[in-house]
């Protein structure tokens, strides 16, 4: 056993049976979904434009009306970019997930920012900006953009903790975040991974 933090290395099935470990805990996370929506595999992966790895231009639409699509929008809305961000959820439903106090925040920077917050609208296509239909009227709208970010949601990161649930039990093998089905806060995941720990 190595006895320490192994970086950099990704972990497979191989490594951990090198290893052999006494408990697993499986943290890899989530996979961001790419929904059958016409040109959203142009749209920049919100994972990159948080972690500037990509750039945007001037306008930008936030497909996605969740934790990250805003925290997304606050980020390129304090670079001085104009963002709007569309979801088919209810303008009121956005961030439901998120503590109250936490919500109210992060509302109100967005609104100070001028951040654009378009709900009850369904993306219909990509492409110079984003064509979308009204959810209740069937009203047809089209938001132009320079970029555009995909910030539709997420799918857990699964493959490993189930083939490692299969090979060893769950006995010796707990899932914790957003690779389980129950998905998740920072909050839940942080929780999940202390009372994992405390398991062992």
């Amino acid at each position: 056993m190595w006895g320490g933090n192994l970086l950099n290395t990704e972990v497979t099935e191989d490594l951990i049976e090198k290893e052999n470990p006494d408990a697993i805990i499986v943290a890899t996370g989530s996979v961001y979904v790419q929904p059958p929506i016409p040109g959203i595999e142009n749209a920049l992966s919100v994972r990159a434009v948080d972690a500037h790895e990509v750039e945007t231009g001037e306008n930008v639409v936030v497909c996605g009306g969740g934790i990250t699509g805003l925290e997304c929008a606050l980020t390129l809305a304090k670079e001085s970019k104009s963002v709007t961000v569309v979801d088919q959820l209810k303008r009121e439903d956005f961030i439901m997930e998120m503590p109250i106090f936490n919500k109210v925040d992060l509302l109100d920077q967005l609104e100070n920012l001028n951040v654009a917050l378009i709900g009850g609208q369904r993306i219909q296509a990509v492409k110079d900006g984003i064509e979308t239909v009204d959810t209740v009227t069937g009203e047809k709208h089209f938001y132009p953009a320079d970029s555009i970010v995909n910030a539709l949601g997420v799918k857990p990161d699964d493959s490993l903790g189930k083939a490692l649930l299969a090979k060893y039990g769950s006995a010796d093998v707990i899932l914790v975040g957003d690779c389980t089905a129950r998905g998740g806060t920072y909050y839940r995941a942080n929780h999940e991974a202390y009372y994992a720990a405390m398991r062992i």
